[in-house]
């Protein structure tokens, strides 16, 4: 499991600041920028046409709201399923589980209340200590 990764954000607002963090560092994270070589910025657009691509057809105004964090994907394992491809997040990356925590703290909070998610729902590095130590030592 990629846990550790000193330079790399694990706390976020909601699913919309994960999603456009995980957009916008794709070059970086995957190794796509490199010195010396012309600059890699994957768009919002592109990323809609790869999420079409794989299963998980969206508007851009749909995904934009996304990205905003003012709606949640209807079919979220569809969407994860996707959105983890497009964005080579494999199942070993910590945002992987990010995504999923955050979704669940997002849909707790609309459904229920905040407070509620903040006391019953991890999310970020909270939700990431609590996965490693859930996981059987090797």
């Amino acid at each position: 499991m990629t846990i550790a990764d000193d330079d790399a954000r694990e706390d976020f607002q909601d699913l919309g600041d994960l999603l456009r963090y995980l957009r916008r560092t794709y070059a970086s994270r995957t190794g796509r920028s490199r010195a010396g070589m012309p600059k890699v910025t994957l768009t919002a657009l592109s990323l809609i046409a790869c999420l079409g691509e794989h299963g998980y057809p969206i508007t851009s105004g749909a995904y934009s709201l996304l990205e905003q964090g003012k709606t949640l994907p209807r079919h979220p394992e569809r969407f994860f399923g996707a959105i983890c491809t497009c964005l080579d997040v494999p199942s070993t990356d910590k945002y992987w589980i990010l995504l999923r925590y955050q979704y669940a703290y997002d849909l707790v909070a609309r459904s229920v209340d905040a407070q509620f998610a903040d006391k019953y729902v991890p999310r970020g590095s909270q939700a990431l200590r609590i996965h490693a130590m859930s996981q059987p030592k090797e």
